[in-house]
Protein backbone atom coordinates (compact mmCIF):
# COMPACT_ATOMS: atom_id res chain seq x y z
CA UNK A 1 0.00 0.00 0.00
CA UNK A 2 1.53 3.11 -1.03
CA UNK A 3 0.15 6.96 -0.14
CA UNK A 4 1.73 10.44 -0.95
CA UNK A 5 1.39 14.13 1.17
CA UNK A 6 -0.73 14.04 4.37
CA UNK A 7 -2.47 10.17 5.18
CA UNK A 8 -4.03 9.32 8.04
CA UNK A 9 -4.75 5.57 6.46
CA UNK A 10 -2.99 3.07 4.17
CA UNK A 11 -5.05 0.20 2.87
CA UNK A 12 -3.32 -2.54 1.54
CA UNK A 13 -5.53 -5.03 -1.15
CA UNK A 14 -5.44 -8.88 -1.78
CA UNK A 15 -2.84 -9.96 1.19
CA UNK A 16 -2.63 -13.69 0.42
CA UNK A 17 -3.99 -16.10 3.24
CA UNK A 18 -2.85 -19.15 4.05
CA UNK A 19 -2.37 -22.07 6.84
CA UNK A 20 0.30 -21.32 9.70
CA UNK A 21 1.95 -18.14 7.90
CA UNK A 22 3.96 -15.62 9.53
CA UNK A 23 3.31 -12.13 8.46
CA UNK A 24 5.07 -9.17 8.47
CA UNK A 25 4.11 -5.54 7.97
CA UNK A 26 7.26 -3.01 6.87
CA UNK A 27 6.27 0.13 7.37
CA UNK A 28 8.30 2.86 6.00
CA UNK A 29 7.45 6.39 6.70
CA UNK A 30 8.61 10.27 6.07
CA UNK A 31 7.79 12.18 8.94
CA UNK A 32 9.01 14.43 11.62
CA UNK A 33 6.54 13.06 13.77
CA UNK A 34 5.67 11.10 16.00
CA UNK A 35 8.45 11.07 18.46
CA UNK A 36 11.23 8.74 19.15
CA UNK A 37 9.59 6.04 21.06
CA UNK A 38 5.97 6.31 19.48
CA UNK A 39 4.84 4.40 16.67
CA UNK A 40 3.27 5.59 13.48
CA UNK A 41 1.09 2.78 12.62
CA UNK A 42 -1.66 2.78 15.36
CA UNK A 43 -3.93 0.70 14.36
CA UNK A 44 -4.65 -2.81 12.26
CA UNK A 45 -8.71 -2.45 11.17
CA UNK A 46 -9.93 -5.22 9.01
CA UNK A 47 -6.25 -7.56 8.66
CA UNK A 48 -7.09 -10.53 8.41
CA UNK A 49 -8.39 -11.03 11.90
CA UNK A 50 -4.47 -11.20 13.11
CA UNK A 51 -3.38 -10.07 16.57
CA UNK A 52 -0.35 -7.90 15.55
CA UNK A 53 2.46 -6.62 17.83
CA UNK A 54 5.41 -4.30 17.34
CA UNK A 55 8.86 -5.67 15.97
CA UNK A 56 10.80 -2.76 16.27
CA UNK A 57 11.48 0.85 15.16
CA UNK A 58 13.35 3.88 14.41
CA UNK A 59 13.49 7.31 12.83
CA UNK A 60 16.48 9.14 11.93
CA UNK A 61 17.63 12.32 14.10
CA UNK A 62 15.42 15.39 14.52
CA UNK A 63 17.94 18.01 13.34
CA UNK A 64 16.54 16.42 9.77
CA UNK A 65 13.39 17.63 9.06
CA UNK A 66 11.12 14.87 7.45
CA UNK A 67 13.42 12.02 7.99
CA UNK A 68 12.93 8.81 7.32
CA UNK A 69 11.21 5.86 9.56
CA UNK A 70 10.68 2.48 9.79
CA UNK A 71 8.31 0.14 11.69
CA UNK A 72 8.51 -3.84 11.56
CA UNK A 73 5.22 -5.46 13.05
CA UNK A 74 3.99 -9.36 13.12
CA UNK A 75 1.58 -11.97 13.15
CA UNK A 76 0.69 -15.19 12.98
CA UNK A 77 -2.09 -17.23 12.11
CA UNK A 78 -4.26 -19.02 9.01
CA UNK A 79 -6.24 -16.08 7.33
CA UNK A 80 -8.72 -15.87 4.16
CA UNK A 81 -7.01 -13.37 1.39
CA UNK A 82 -7.54 -10.24 2.76
CA UNK A 83 -7.88 -6.18 2.71
CA UNK A 84 -5.06 -5.04 5.54
CA UNK A 85 -6.30 -1.02 6.87
CA UNK A 86 -4.11 0.50 9.05
CA UNK A 87 -4.48 3.48 10.98
CA UNK A 88 -1.61 6.12 11.30
CA UNK A 89 -1.07 8.67 13.82
CA UNK A 90 0.76 12.18 13.27
CA UNK A 91 -1.78 12.36 10.37
CA UNK A 92 -0.77 16.01 9.08
CA UNK A 93 2.64 15.46 9.34
CA UNK A 94 3.38 12.37 7.36
CA UNK A 95 5.07 13.03 3.74
CA UNK A 96 4.39 10.07 2.12
CA UNK A 97 3.61 6.34 3.57
CA UNK A 98 4.62 2.84 2.43
CA UNK A 99 3.48 -0.58 4.00
CA UNK A 100 4.31 -3.98 2.63
CA UNK A 101 2.95 -7.29 3.99
CA UNK A 102 5.50 -10.08 3.89
CA UNK A 103 4.19 -13.64 4.02
CA UNK A 104 6.72 -16.18 5.41
CA UNK A 105 5.56 -20.02 5.32
CA UNK A 106 7.54 -22.77 7.24
CA UNK A 107 8.48 -19.92 10.54
CA UNK A 108 7.80 -20.31 14.05
CA UNK A 109 5.24 -18.79 15.62
CA UNK A 110 7.07 -16.35 17.29
CA UNK A 111 8.22 -12.92 16.98
CA UNK A 112 11.49 -12.04 14.80
CA UNK A 113 14.59 -12.61 16.99
CA UNK A 114 17.33 -10.22 17.39
CA UNK A 115 15.76 -7.48 15.81
CA UNK A 116 18.15 -4.54 14.53
CA UNK A 117 18.06 -1.34 13.11
CA UNK A 118 20.70 1.64 12.00
CA UNK A 119 21.10 4.67 10.09
CA UNK A 120 23.52 6.53 8.60
CA UNK A 121 22.96 9.76 10.26
CA UNK A 122 22.85 9.92 14.05
CA UNK A 123 20.51 7.98 15.77
CA UNK A 124 17.14 8.64 17.80
CA UNK A 125 16.44 12.01 18.80
CA UNK A 126 19.67 13.91 18.63
CA UNK A 127 22.09 13.84 15.84
CA UNK A 128 25.12 12.62 17.17
CA UNK A 129 27.27 12.86 14.51
CA UNK A 130 28.42 9.89 14.29
CA UNK A 131 27.07 8.78 11.42
CA UNK A 132 27.08 10.53 7.60
CA UNK A 133 25.43 10.04 4.44
CA UNK A 134 26.89 7.13 2.20
CA UNK A 135 25.93 5.51 -0.41
CA UNK A 136 26.51 1.48 1.00
CA UNK A 137 24.43 1.58 4.09
CA UNK A 138 24.94 -1.35 6.10
CA UNK A 139 23.61 -3.06 9.26
CA UNK A 140 24.55 -6.64 11.53
CA UNK A 141 22.73 -8.52 13.60
CA UNK A 142 22.78 -11.53 15.65
CA UNK A 143 21.98 -15.17 13.79
CA UNK A 144 21.52 -17.16 16.92
CA UNK A 145 19.90 -20.68 14.76
CA UNK A 146 20.47 -22.41 11.57
CA UNK A 147 18.56 -22.59 8.93
CA UNK A 148 16.64 -18.97 9.94
CA UNK A 149 15.45 -16.58 7.02
CA UNK A 150 16.54 -13.25 7.46
CA UNK A 151 14.39 -10.00 6.29
CA UNK A 152 15.82 -6.53 6.15
CA UNK A 153 14.03 -3.32 4.83
CA UNK A 154 16.02 -0.52 3.38
CA UNK A 155 14.38 3.51 3.57
CA UNK A 156 16.78 5.36 1.93
CA UNK A 157 15.82 9.50 2.74
CA UNK A 158 13.97 11.06 -0.51
CA UNK A 159 15.85 8.31 -2.71
CA UNK A 160 14.01 7.81 -6.32
CA UNK A 161 16.36 5.13 -7.35
CA UNK A 162 16.01 3.15 -4.20
CA UNK A 163 18.55 0.02 -3.53
CA UNK A 164 19.93 -0.17 -6.74
CA UNK A 165 22.08 -3.10 -6.43
CA UNK A 166 21.32 -5.72 -3.25
CA UNK A 167 23.81 -6.75 -0.83
CA UNK A 168 24.26 -10.76 -2.77
CA UNK A 169 23.28 -12.39 -0.47
CA UNK A 170 19.90 -10.79 -0.60
CA UNK A 171 17.16 -11.44 -2.96
CA UNK A 172 14.55 -8.47 -3.42
CA UNK A 173 10.55 -9.48 -2.49
CA UNK A 174 9.36 -5.83 -2.90
CA UNK A 175 10.43 -2.84 -3.81
CA UNK A 176 8.60 0.45 -4.44
CA UNK A 177 10.35 3.58 -5.14
CA UNK A 178 10.08 7.67 -4.00
CA UNK A 179 6.15 8.08 -5.42
CA UNK A 180 6.00 11.72 -4.76
CA UNK A 181 8.92 13.27 -6.77
CA UNK A 182 9.71 14.86 -3.32
CA UNK A 183 9.15 14.39 0.13
CA UNK A 184 8.13 10.52 0.57
CA UNK A 185 8.94 7.45 1.37
CA UNK A 186 11.02 4.35 0.28
CA UNK A 187 10.95 0.97 0.50
CA UNK A 188 12.65 -1.80 -0.23
CA UNK A 189 12.51 -5.35 1.13
CA UNK A 190 14.43 -8.59 0.65
CA UNK A 191 15.37 -11.92 2.29
CA UNK A 192 18.61 -14.24 2.62
CA UNK A 193 18.29 -17.43 0.74
CA UNK A 194 21.10 -19.45 2.46
CA UNK A 195 20.55 -19.08 6.37
CA UNK A 196 24.45 -17.74 7.67
CA UNK A 197 25.82 -20.13 10.24
CA UNK A 198 24.98 -18.87 13.82
CA UNK A 199 27.12 -15.70 14.83
CA UNK A 200 27.08 -12.17 13.34
CA UNK A 201 26.22 -11.44 9.57
CA UNK A 202 26.64 -7.50 7.95
CA UNK A 203 24.48 -6.59 5.64
CA UNK A 204 25.38 -4.18 2.76
CA UNK A 205 23.75 -2.63 -0.06
CA UNK A 206 24.33 0.45 -2.94
CA UNK A 207 21.85 2.97 -3.08
CA UNK A 208 23.66 4.96 -5.88
CA UNK A 209 23.69 8.13 -4.43
CA UNK A 210 24.82 9.14 -0.77
CA UNK A 211 22.22 9.55 1.19
CA UNK A 212 20.13 9.26 5.06
CA UNK A 213 18.40 6.14 5.69
CA UNK A 214 17.14 3.96 7.99
CA UNK A 215 17.68 -0.22 7.67
CA UNK A 216 16.29 -3.25 9.96
CA UNK A 217 17.17 -6.61 9.85
CA UNK A 218 15.68 -9.37 11.70
CA UNK A 219 16.02 -13.13 12.05
CA UNK A 220 12.74 -15.37 11.03
CA UNK A 221 12.95 -18.52 12.70
CA UNK A 222 12.38 -21.84 11.49
CA UNK A 223 9.48 -23.60 12.57
CA UNK A 224 9.94 -26.65 15.12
Amino acid sequence: GQTAGAVNQVVVNNVPGGTDQLYIAVGHFYTNSPAVGNNVISTFNSAGGLTWALVTGTRGCADRITQPRAEWWWAFGSPSTFNATVDLAGTTEVAGAHIAFVRISGAANQAPINAEYANTAGDNATCDTTGTDNSSPTITITVSNSNSLILNSAHPRNQSTGVTTPDSNYTQSYEVLNISGGNASTIWAGYRTISPAPGSTTITHSIGAAKALVMVASEIKEAP
